[in-house]
């Protein structure tokens, strides 16, 4: 079953111009999004249509930034004062459901961790490896994946979520291999109720050039640092002063560029969490779009303006295919219908530096110094200082 392709489109209409993001169907339905269409003047600013779209969001309670509410971000100093890299979750039910807890912390435990660390200052990668301790019949075994190296915030989620899907495949491998004398075994029965995620934070070096978001990334339709002449580095510098003048100043009124330049920047479905880049600033020659300068804006993870690169190919960059064709891995055939999964896949070579052992029933694991970080009815998180 193929993947409903997206479409983000603006359509002009007696005085005001209306932004859709849409999804297509196989059987040619259409869905509109209820989270991200605007609707501005036709004279309006680009810029207006995600300011009004961010209000919105914010006065439906739709924040998409919900990590910062957490008791993770008011322990936020803490972490980085005790320079603590080691986190654990813990399953906190009395009647453990190992399923549930899986989804718990995949999807919202360790996102809001890892963009909870994010979020310190300076912060511009992070390297991340996941542990599960892992119960089979009355044998106890540590899944460890190797480590990934996380280079920009939007792809936390699906980080997370393609480290979880290898570490439970190498798991299930693993069981069917084993000798199937139990009826646990027979059935797949296993228990988790321990996580440790280790983490690496690597600081930003001024006037280094940050990472783009892996769906934007591949496209390699960025100029390289090693590309940029004196000239072009000057540009951009005046650029950027000029935008950052613009955000402090007068958000509201149309951005004045220095020379005529087209301006882009990423926004996320509240609804789907799909990455999207649509126009912030259009230049007033419509007739030499392509032959004008394209630069995106590289926001922090709270939303902060850090750089300006240059997109070299505009069309490459703002297209959107219809991803349905099955990926395959060159080098173990793992399918995909998502081309950044496939690229995370790789990443993690194959899962190949996967670990499993198994732990001696006498093995006891002390942490001299740990403190709680958050206590909710689906987990216990604790931070370990080493």
């Amino acid at each position: 079953m193929s993947l409903p392709t997206p479409s983000y489109t603006f359509v002009t209409s007696a005085g005001q111009r209306q932004f859709f993001h849409r999804w297509h169907l196989q059987n040619n339905e259409v869905i509109d999004c209820n989270k991200c269409g605007t609707i501005c003047k036709e004279t309006d600013a680009y810029s207006q249509h995600w300011m009004k779209q961010k209000l919105k969001l914010t006065e439906a309670g739709d924040e998409l930034n919900t990590w910062m509410r957490t008791p993770i971000m008011e322990q936020q100093p803490a972490i980085v004062s005790r320079n603590i890299q080691s986190f654990m979750f813990c399953d906190g039910k009395v009647v453990s459901d190992t399923q549930q807890f899986l989804l718990d912390v995949g999807i919202t435990g360790i996102p809001d961790l890892l963009s909870v660390l994010y979020a310190t200052d300076g912060c511009k990668e992070l390297m991340v490896k996941l542990r599960f301790y892992v119960e089979i019949e009355d044998e106890m075994f540590m899944l460890q994946s190797s480590e990934l190296e996380i280079r920009h915030h939007s792809d936390i989620r699906e980080s997370v979520d393609v480290i979880f899907l290898m570490l439970l495949e190498k798991l299930r491998t693993f069981m069917t291999c084993m000798p199937r004398r139990r009826r646990g075994l027979q059935e797949g029965v296993y228990r988790i109720k321990r996580i440790l995620v280790q983490t690496q934070r690597r600081q930003h070096v001024n006037n280094e050039q940050l990472q783009l978001p892996l769906q934007y990334k591949r496209k390699q339709a960025i100029l390289q640092e090693t590309d940029m002449t004196p000239q072009y580095k000057c540009d951009l510098e005046q650029l950027s002063l000029a935008f950052q003048r613009h955000i402090n100043t007068s958000a509201n009124s149309h951005f004045k560029p220095p020379f005529p330049c087209n301006l882009y920047c990423f926004q996320t479905c509240a609804n789907s969490q799909e990455l999207y880049a649509v126009p912030f600033h259009i230049s007033n020659k419509p007739q030499s779009f392509l032959s004008t300068r394209s630069f995106v804006i590289v926001n922090d993870i709270l939303g902060g303006f850090q750089q300006l690169q240059e997109i070299v190919h505009i069309k490459r960059f703002l297209h959107h295919s219809a991803e349905d064709a099955v990926l395959s891995c060159s080098q173990c055939q793992a399918k995909f219908m998502q081309p950044t999964k496939l690229a995370l896949h790789k990443m993690l070579n194959c899962g190949h530096d996967f670990e499993i052992l198994k732990i001696d029933p006498d093995f006891i694991e002390i942490y001299e110094e740990c403190f709680e970080i958050m206590r909710c009815a689906k987990w216990l998180l604790f931070g370990i200082v080493k």
